[in-house]
Formats: C-alpha cells, structure tokens, sequence
C-alpha cells in the first residue's frame, strides 16, 4: 500500500514501467502532424515498407507495431473498430463544428452528402473529410462496430489506408517480426497532431504518457506549425514530466541538389 495519498499516481506509473522492463518491452512513440512522415520513419526503422505511405492522410487510428507472440502470426493485425457509441460521439462532435445541429440515428448520411467543402473554415475541413468518409463507408462498416477483427498485412494496410474504413478504426495491433521488433521495442504510429481523431486525447497521451520515448516528427517546409505548437504543449500539461532524454525531435526530409543542375556557369 501506498502510504503517501499525494503519490499515488506516481506510484501507479512506477509500478505500470517497472512491469513493462522486466516484460522486455520498451514503448517508442511517434506523433506528430499529417504528412510528417511518421509512416515513412516508421518503416525505417523497421527496416521495410510495412505501414502504407501516401501524400494524403492515412493513418486516422493508433498503430502499435510489435513483435508476434506464440499465439500470433507474423505479419498479421487485430483490428478494433469503434464502438457504436464511439461512433455516434465522433459525428456527434463533428456535425456541431461544422453548425449541423445534431445527426440524426437515421438518414445523417444524407445531411453529410449535401455537404460541399465552399464555407468550411480550415479547422473543419478534418470534420468535413471524416464525415464524408463516415457516409462512404457506413454500410460496409456498420456490422462490424464494436468487434475485433484479424486480419492480413495487405488488409491492415487497406484499413489504414483507406479513409472510408480507417474512420471507423478505435486501435491496431499489427504484429511483425523484425530486428527492431524482435529487441522488445513496440511502435507506436500516432494519428496526426492536426487529424479529427486527434481529438481523442485520452487515448492518444495515455500512450504517450506511458512510452519509454518520445519522438516528435516535423516536416522541413512545415515546420513546427502552430497545430504542432498546440500539440506540444497539451502533451507538457498531460505528461507531468517531459523529459528530456525521453523526447527526440526529427526534422523529416532533405533537398538533395543535382551537382550539374545547381552549379555556377
């Protein structure tokens, strides 16, 4: 028993770290804003292109990337899909910032298809992507809420890939044996610093809160944009102590200049 009331979080914390060391596990975080490249950095330091990569947005869910036990497969993923509840507080809080009042149990697909993207202010235009991609993928996805699916490497990819299903997503356990994987190290792909899935705090820092390191990923034509500003300092109110040795900031990207295309005349 803890006899100090005032540290029984800390407590808790010490206890929950000193669990996951001698499970050989060690927690790496990446987080970061769309287009960052946390997927592309991801599969670097995996050492292949396991997670997809695009110039649009993918991943809209977390990503825990860790090595298969015995009652898994290489290269296979538990997909947990939200809640019905979840779902309904996702659209819920996205109709009100777009000013649609409240959606309807039935018949909001219609609402979210009148939507046209003239008069949506740059802060809704995540809202407005994931509405449209919610009203897309809603009768393929709408049996499948509130259950855990296992599933392959190409169809993991397809769910992270693709917003339609990726919407619906809570969380992903993908399990791949590698070099990285094999040392106890579990991945952590964050959904974007700026993404409407963002919202989900909670979930997002409890992980971050918990990881052994931190690594905060910025593009080099965007950096430290004010959403990265913003993300950075909810993260030092949640994790009480940010520290230093804990946390790494990548610059993403370089300029490789042709010798004969860039030389003086």
């Amino acid at each position: 028993m803890n006899p100090y009331p005032a540290m029984q979080a800390t407590v808790r914390d010490l206890y929950a770290r000193a669990a996951a060391l001698e499970g050989g596990q060690f927690t790496l975080a990446l987080f970061g804003a769309f287009s960052a490249g946390k997927s592309s950095f991801a599969n670097a330091l995996l050492g292949e292109a396991v997670l997809p990569v695009s110039p649009h947005p993918t991943t809209a869910a977390i990503n825990r990337i860790m090595a298969p036990a015995s009652q898994e497969r290489h290269a296979t993923a538990d997909v947990h899909m939200k809640s019905v509840d979840a779902l309904r507080d996702d659209l819920q809080y996205s109709f009100r910032l777009l000013g649609l009042g409240e959606p309807e149990e039935t018949g909001w697909q219609n609402a979210v298809h009148e939507l046209s993207p003239e008069g949506i202010h740059p802060a809704g235009r995540p809202h407005y992507s994931f509405l449209k991609a919610a009203a897309a993928g809603w009768e393929e996805a709408e049996h499948l809420l509130g259950q855990q699916l296992h599933v392959n490497l190409e169809q993991y990819r397809d769910f992270v890939a693709s917003e339609r299903k990726s919407c619906f997503v809570e969380h992903i356990d993908l399990y791949y044996d590698c070099a990285l994987t094999r040392q106890g190290i579990v991945l952590v792909d964050t959904p974007g610093a700026d993404s409407v899935n963002a919202r989900h705090t909670g979930v997002t820092f409890n992980y971050m809160k918990h990881a052994d390191a931190l690594v905060f990923i910025t593009y080099y034509n965007h950096a430290f944009t004010q959403g990265d500003r913003q993300f950075l300092n909810q993260l030092g109110r949640v994790k009480e102590a940010l520290a230093l040795e804990q946390t790494f900031f990548i610059v993403n990207a370089s300029i490789w200049l042709h010798p004969k295309k860039n030389c003086n005349p």
